[in-house]
């Protein structure tokens, strides 16, 4: 996960309403070229078309409450079907070896799947619940309105970090004995007041759902070539 910073070092004074709509946002009669509308995208979706373009110049539309805060992107791996492909030629051979085996000494071969499958029973049953792991649910909603806030930025120190899934809701699990006395949580969202909440871990374990509540900011456009500042 990679944290960049969105900037527009000059903002345009130019009237957005007075643009022509098209299709990825608007074109400028000043100077003459699109202004994409970044307003309505998440902050994922937004870093994607930017680290596209880097190096191009971009325009934008943002929200003021979209620029100068931490952005957390996460890199799309690519994947190949190789690791697919080998996992299916180390099967057939493991099936070729298997069957050549068990035609020597088929006594052997089910004596010794049994003792595998007894070790592994001992394993799991050493010490039974200590490391056992709990579902709990967060919900990010509006103070103003008690609407679900998607794509909200939730960080939980000790934890780990979450976005807010289309219903607001972020879920994991951990151990009991891992959660923190006290747990430190950030939020960000745009259109909202970055916030910290500080729960008891005993609220935590004892309902295993909260709501965590965001105040709207005020908002207001902003547009203007775009630069990314990375913040490692």
């Amino acid at each position: 996960m990679n944290t960049y910073k969105i900037l527009i070092p000059k903002p345009c004074t130019e009237d957005w309403g007075k643009m022509t709509q098209t299709k990825n946002g608007k074109t400028c009669a000043s100077c003459n070229k699109v202004v994409i509308d970044f307003s309505n995208m998440n902050d994922q979706e937004i870093m994607e078309i930017l680290l596209k373009n880097k190096g191009k110049r971009v325009c934008g539309n943002f929200f003021n409450t979209q620029i100068e805060k931490p952005i957390h992107y996460i890199t799309q791996k690519k994947y190949t079907k190789w690791p697919a492909i080998a996992a299916m030629l180390v099967a057939g051979l493991f099936q070729l070896t298997t069957g050549s085996l068990n035609a020597q000494n088929p006594t052997k071969l089910v004596a010794y799947h049994k003792e595998a499958r007894f070790e592994t029973n001992t394993q799991l049953n050493t010490e039974p619940g200590k490391d056992s792991t709990i579902v709990y649910s967060l919900k990010v909603v509006s103070k103003e309105g008690e609407y679900a806030i998607p794509t909200a930025f939730v960080m939980i120190e000790g934890i780990g970090e979450f976005t807010s899934d289309i219903n607001g809701m972020v879920t994991f699990s951990i151990a009991e004995e891992k959660i923190p006395n006290i747990i430190h949580i950030k939020l960000s969202a745009i259109g909202f007041n970055d916030e910290d909440f500080h729960l008891q871990k005993a609220k935590l374990t004892k309902t295993k759902n909260i709501d965590l509540w965001m105040t709207e900011s005020e908002r207001y456009m902003l547009r203007g070539d775009v630069s990314i500042e990375d913040s490692h």
